[in-house]
C-alpha cells in the first residue's frame, strides 16, 4: 500500500504545483536548470558541454513550453574552463554569489535587464579579461549590501563600457567605480550572409548577421520582414516563405540596418499521370480517374477536369467520369500549365431483359429472346420493317420486296434501356408492336 500512497501523492503535487515535477535539474543544450512557475534558474552545466564562447539564453523551451531564464545560480560556473567570450542573454535579472568566479573569460557581456549581482559573481581570473560591457542603464546593485562583485585590482585595470547616458552613474555606483568607464561601441555596419534569396513556398533559410565592430553582441539585432504575408523572420534570423512574391528581410541595430531581398516562388506542376488513358464504358457507367502530380511537392496540387462533349461523357471535380450517350469524348486533367487527356468511348447500355407490351404471345415474325429481338418473316407485299424509340428515332429499318424472306436480329447490346415500337408497313398492310428493354 505504501508505494501506491507515494505515487498518488506525487501525482497530487504534480497537478496542484506543476513546477513540482521539475524540482530536479533539467538539461537543455548542455546547461542545467531548475524550474519555478514560468521562470528558470541556471544552476550549472553538464561535463560534456563545451564552454568556449558561451552564450547563456534568456529563454528555454521544455516539452513545447517556454520558460524565462531570470537567474544564474550560486557557483554555477565557479572555476569552470569558460574560455573566450561570455554573453549573458537579455531577460536575466540576477547573477548570484560566485557564479563565474575564477573563470578564464576574455570578453564579458552583461544584458540591459540585469539588476543584481552577488558576491564575487564576476571575479574572473585577473589579467585575462580584455573587453567588458554592461548594457543596463541603471547600474546593477549588490545582491547583498556591502559585498562586491569583483576585486579592486580588476576595476583598476579593466575598461568598462556602458550606455553613454549612464557613464557617471556607473562611476559613482557601489561596487562599480572602474577607473576607466566609457560608452558602448557604436555600430558601424551590418553584413548579412546573403543579399538575395530564392525560396519556394514553405521553405526556410537562416540568415547570419555580422556586426562591425565585432565586439558588439548579435543579441541586439532586431529582425523584421517588410511583408510578412510573403515571408516571415524570427528573432534568430530564420526566414520562412509563406506565399508567392517579393519582400525584404531587414536586420537593424539602432539606426544601422542591412537587408536581404527574398523572392518566393510557387512549385509548379510539371506533369500529370492518370491511372488510365483510355476508358470503354456504357451509358450510365461511372469510372474514377486518378491524377498523380509531378513533382510531388507541387505548391497547389488541385486538378481541374474538363470534358470535350458533355452530351457523351461528363466528369466531376473528383475525376469521376459518367457515360451519357453513345459516342466519343476526351477528358482533360489540368494543374498549373500541365495537362493530360483520357480518351473515353461510350457504348450502348446493355439490356438486362426484353419484354413485349400488350401481347404475351408475339407474332412469329417478331420473337423476343435472351439475346435480343429476332425478325423472321416472308413479305406478302412490298414492306418496310422499322424500329423506333419513343421519341421517334429510328434504330432499325429494312425494306423487303414481295415474296422475299427476311431473317434479322437486333442484339441486346445494341439497344438502350427504354420503350421501342416495331412497325411493318406495306401498300395494303400495317402492323405495330411495342417492346421494352430494361
Amino acid at each position: 500500500m505504501r508505494p501506491n500512497f507515494f505515487k498518488i501523492l506525487f501525482i497530487f503535487f504534480a497537478l496542484i504545483f506543476p513546477s513540482f515535477i521539475y524540482s530536479a535539474s533539467i538539461e537543455v543544450d548542455g546547461l542545467l536548470y531548475t524550474i519555478s512557475g514560468t521562470s528558470a534558474t541556471l544552476t550549472g552545466y553538464s561535463k560534456s558541454k563545451s564552454l568556449n564562447d558561451l552564450i547563456i539564453p534568456g529563454k528555454i523551451d521544455i516539452n513545447g513550453k517556454s520558460y524565462s531564464v531570470t537567474t544564474i545560480g550560486e557557483r554555477a560556473f565557479r572555476g569552470a574552463e569558460l574560455k573566450g567570450s561570455l554573453k549573458i542573454g537579455e531577460g536575466i535579472v540576477v547573477i548570484k554569489d560566485e557564479a563565474f568566479q575564477n573563470t578564464p573569460v576574455t570578453e564579458l557581456y552583461l544584458p540591459s535587464t540585469l539588476r543584481s549581482i552577488g558576491y564575487n559573481a564576476l571575479d574572473v581570473r585577473y589579467g585575462i579579461l580584455h573587453y567588458f560591457e554592461c548594457r543596463a542603464v541603471i547600474p546593477p546593485k549588490p545582491l547583498t549590501t556591502g559585498y562586491v562583485f569583483f576585486n579592486d585590482i580588476f576595476k583598476l585595470n579593466t575598461e568598462l563600457r556602458v550606455p553613454e547616458q549612464s557613464i557617471e552613474s556607473y562611476k559613482n555606483a557601489w561596487g562599480w567605480g572602474f577607473s576607466k568607464t566609457t560608452s558602448l561601441p557604436i555600430v558601424e555596419k551590418i553584413e548579412l550572409s546573403n543579399d538575395d534569396i530564392l525560396l519556394n513556398i514553405g521553405d526556410s533559410k537562416h540568415l547570419t548577421a555580422t556586426i562591425f565592430p565585432s565586439c558588439i553582441s548579435n543579441s541586439e539585432i532586431k529582425w523584421s520582414s517588410k511583408n510578412p504575408l510573403i515571408a516571415t523572420v524570427d528573432s534568430e534570423g530564420t526566414i520562412v516563405a509563406v506565399s508567392e512574391g517579393d519582400t525584404e528581410i531587414v536586420a537593424t541595430i539602432n539606426d544601422v540596418s542591412a537587408s536581404c531581398h527574398v523572392s518566393v516562388h510557387r512549385i509548379m506542376a510539371e506533369a500529370i499521370i492518370l491511372n488510365v488513358n483510355y476508358l470503354d464504358i456504357i451509358v450510365g457507367q461511372r469510372e474514377q480517374l486518378t491524377a498523380t502530380i509531378l513533382p510531388a511537392n507541387v505548391t497547389d496540387a488541385n486538378v481541374s477536369w474538363h470534358t470535350s462533349d458533355e452530351t457523351v461523357a461528363i466528369v466531376n471535380d473528383e475525376g469521376i467520369v459518367t457515360g451519357k450517350s453513345i459516342g466519343e469524348a476526351y477528358i482533360t486533367a489540368t494543374c498549373d500549365d500541365a495537362s493530360t487527356v483520357c480518351y473515353v468511348k461510350v457504348s450502348p447500355e446493355l439490356a438486362s431483359s426484353i419484354g413485349i407490351i400488350g401481347d404475351s404471345n408475339p407474332n412469329e415474325w417478331f420473337i423476343l429472346t435472351q439475346e435480343g429481338v429476332d425478325i423472321n418473316m416472308k413479305a406478302d407485299c412490298d414492306i418496310t420493317i422499322s424500329v423506333y424509340t419513343l421519341d421517334g428515332k429510328i434504330v432499325y429499318s429494312k425494306s423487303i420486296d414481295k415474296g422475299k424472306i427476311i431473317k434479322d436480329k437486333l442484339t441486346r447490346n445494341s439497344l438502350k434501356a427504354g420503350l421501342y415500337i416495331v412497325t411493318v408497313q406495306g401498300s395494303n398492310c400495317f402492323e405495330s408492336k411495342e417492346f421494352i428493354v430494361r
